[in-house]
């Protein structure tokens, strides 16, 4: 994949990743909603191991209902996730890399962060679903105070 024309203000293209230039690359990638437009990566180390990324995302985004188990595997991938765009982010501050390896990184740690922001959503739908099943607890109980009363009169 060629450089994105958006990214190429960040280096001057000289070979030589400059501290100036990660510091762009880094500031560029705080921004806020650095992530809108980016790719999810189709496979990335997460944890030591390399897994279909985008597969997973997909597939949970995707479920029409989402167990207490879905909502567990996106916490711990999101940490996952969070730990990898952590050490991307190390190796654009100190790696002894190029300038388009660099922007590579960048657009890797893009896409985790675009992964993360869609784990944030299905925890919060995790959320949802915790304060409706506690909701209909409620409605159900207070249904069985209202036979015991309704059998004492």
């Amino acid at each position: 994949m060629g450089i994105k024309y958006e990214l190429l203000p960040l280096v001057d293209m000289d070979g030589i990743l400059t501290e100036d230039e990660r510091r762009r690359i880094i500031k560029r990638l705080h921004s806020l909603l650095s992530w809108v437009g980016s790719i999810i990566p189709e496979k990335e180390i997460i944890q030591g191991k390399e897994v279909d990324l985008r597969k997973i995302i997909a597939e949970l985004i995707s479920k029409p209902e989402l167990t207490r188990e879905d909502i567990e595997k996106a916490r711990i991938l999101a940490r996952g996730i969070a730990e990898r765009e952590r050490y991307l982010e190390e190796i654009i501050i100190h790696g002894d890399i190029t300038e388009v390896e660099a922007l590579k990184l960048l657009e890797d740690a893009r896409g985790l962060l675009r992964a993360m922001e869609e784990m944030k959503n299905i925890q919060e739908s995790g959320k949802a679903i915790e304060v409706k099943e506690t909701i209909l607890s409620k409605v159900d109980d207070e249904k069985k105070w209202k036979e015991f009363l309704d059998k004492l009169k």
